[in-house]
C-alpha cells in the first residue's frame, strides 16, 4: 500500500498509483468497481455526492469519491446523515 499525503481531507497520490491499487479516477469506474452512491449531508449544510466501497462502515472515517470534484477525499462519518442513491 502507497503512503499517502492527507492534506484538507484530500488524498495525493501519483497516477500509477491509481491503476496499481485500482482507485477510482472518474464516476465510471465507481461504476464498474460496484461502489456504492451515496449523498451526505450535515447539520451544518455540507453536502457530498460520493461513492464508497461495499461493506463500508459510515460512521467512521473512510475514504470516498467526491462526484463533484472528481477525486478521493476521507470523509468522517459521523458528521454526516446517508442516503443511498439508487438507480
Amino acid at each position: 500500500m502507497g503512503i499517502y499525503k492527507v492534506s484538507i481531507g484530500k488524498i495525493t497520490h501519483t497516477p500509477n498509483e491509481d491503476k496499481q491499487m485500482n482507485r477510482p479516477t472518474c464516476d465510471n469506474d465507481c461504476t464498474r468497481m460496484g461502489w456504492k452512491q451515496f449523498f451526505l449531508s450535515s447539520m451544518y449544510g455540507h453536502e457530498l455526492d460520493v461513492s464508497v466501497p461495499p461493506d463500508t462502515d459510515l460512521d467512521g472515517t473512510f475514504v470516498a469519491f467526491d462526484h463533484d470534484e472528481q477525486e478521493l477525499i476521507k470523509v468522517n462519518g459521523w458528521l454526516f446523515a446517508a442516503t443511498e442513491i439508487e438507480e
